[in-house]
């Protein structure tokens, strides 16, 4: 499957690109393109990568997508990501992005250490009588 992003500003000029779709190899480099040539087009304006809409990502896609992050992000925050799901930042920790990484370009984010409370609190076992 492809990838279809749709890009909106909001009301203080911000970017939000919404991905939709598969991110694979192929996608990742146009991917990467757009997000560079966003930022030199707009160099104040702060981009959000919304990736709700994300069904799959591909070992080879996320690792040129996690290089990109690093690469625009490398000397401050310019790009941060909505909307990741956990089974995406598992993946992303695997190429590289430390926790430290992830808490400045991720926005909510959780530790895997937080996963577990639903488990521990949530689904107690009723007292028995």
């Amino acid at each position: 499957m492809s990838m279809k992003v749709e890009i909106d500003r909001d009301a203080f000029g911000n970017i939000i690109v919404r991905m939709k779709g598969d991110m694979s190899y192929e996608n990742a480099a146009p991917l990467r393109n757009e997000i560079q040539s966003l930022l030199s087009k707009n160099p104040s304006a702060s981009v959000t990568i919304n990736m709700q809409n994300v069904d799959f990502v591909g070992a080879s896609g996320i690792g040129q997508f996690v290089k990109t992050l690093k690469t625009v992000n490398r000397d401050q925050t310019k790009v941060r990501l909505s909307n990741v799901r956990s089974e995406f930042i598992k993946v992303f920790r695997i190429y590289d992005l430390t926790e430290q990484d992830m808490k400045k370009i991720i926005e909510d984010f959780d530790s895997d250490e937080n996963e577990s409370l639903g488990f521990r609190f949530g689904r107690r076992l009723p007292f028995n009588n």
